[in-house]
């Protein structure tokens, strides 16, 4: 499916460029429309801040500068976005339920990672790439520790035969379909290797009847489950520029709590991931 829709999330943070450059190159490249949601309130807050005084002026404040910047914004978004079809609202509610609502009518949510320095000196109010849990569309989860272009030229698929995985497949046909090149992974343990292998060349078969041809790439599973460290080194190896895998097979809490494939890649990804839920 082209993308024909594509729905950008931004707000005053070091990343927005970043995600405008994504939406643009991938509008440009389907000849797609980028609506655009700027939110003025503040993804997260100093931990030093506290007190419901403190808080509730340090959120002013910080609303206060993003409204400000938002006429800086628009006009940046009008030199990139010139010769391309788009809209832009400003929102001041929550980042996470405003986009799910508007990505009913999306056909990709682009956002960024959340960041690693939130965990110790801040506190999170929204993080944008929870909105893979409850959006209607895939979202492009792009990494904030390395400067990233995402061009899906070389898209790996990491596949289990899940309800998650599944949807991230179809969702992503034609992303798939786009690339030079794809990859399958699939994780195995010593006892599912021989299971995993036929479950590999079923989906390798479902791809080719969409003319996709994909390569096969069997890894073993890390000792600890959850741990997807094994993915993300398979990738760097053969050198992907994306991911697509099913989100949250697990509830969010459990995976917060326990551990969980989708909390471990959210995290620790410095490669887009590309996630349905």
């Amino acid at each position: 499916m082209p993308l024909k829709n594509i729905l950008l999330h931004m707000a005053n943070d070091d990343h927005h460029s970043e995600r405008l450059k994504v939406a643009i190159r991938l509008a440009q490249h389907y000849d797609g429309h980028i609506h655009i949601c700027y939110f003025t309130q503040p993804q997260s807050m100093p931990a030093a801040v506290t007190g419901r005084g403190a808080s509730y002026v340090y959120l002013q404040e910080a609303t206060a500068i993003a409204h400000e910047k938002a006429e800086q914004l628009n006009e940046e978004i009008e030199r990139e976005c010139h010769n391309l079809s788009w809209s832009f609202e400003t929102l001041e509610e929550d980042h996470v339920d405003a986009m799910a609502r508007r990505s009913t009518l999306a056909d990709l949510a682009i956002v960024s990672q959340s960041h690693q320095a939130l965990k110790t000196d801040r506190v999170c109010l929204h993080l944008p790439d929870r909105l893979t849990l409850v959006a209607s569309c895939p979202t492009l989860v792009l990494p904030v520790e390395t400067s990233t272009d995402f061009t899906g030229k070389h898209l790996m698929l990491s596949w289990k035969a899940k309800r998650e995985a599944s949807r991230a497949l179809r969702d992503s046909l034609g992303l798939m379909r786009d690339a030079e090149q794809v990859s399958i992974a699939m994780l195995y343990r010593r006892d599912t290797e021989k299971d995993v292998m036929a479950e590999s060349k079923r989906a390798k078969q479902f791809l080719s009847n969409h003319d996709i041809d994909a390569e096969i790439h069997l890894v073993p599973a890390h000792r600890t489950r959850g741990n997807g460290s094994p993915l993300l080194n398979l990738a760097e190896q053969i050198k992907v520029d994306g991911i697509i895998m099913g989100a949250y097979s697990h509830s969010r809490f459990r995976e917060q709590i326990l551990g969980g494939m989708t909390y471990y890649m959210l995290h620790h990804t410095d490669i887009p991931l590309i996630m349905s839920h």
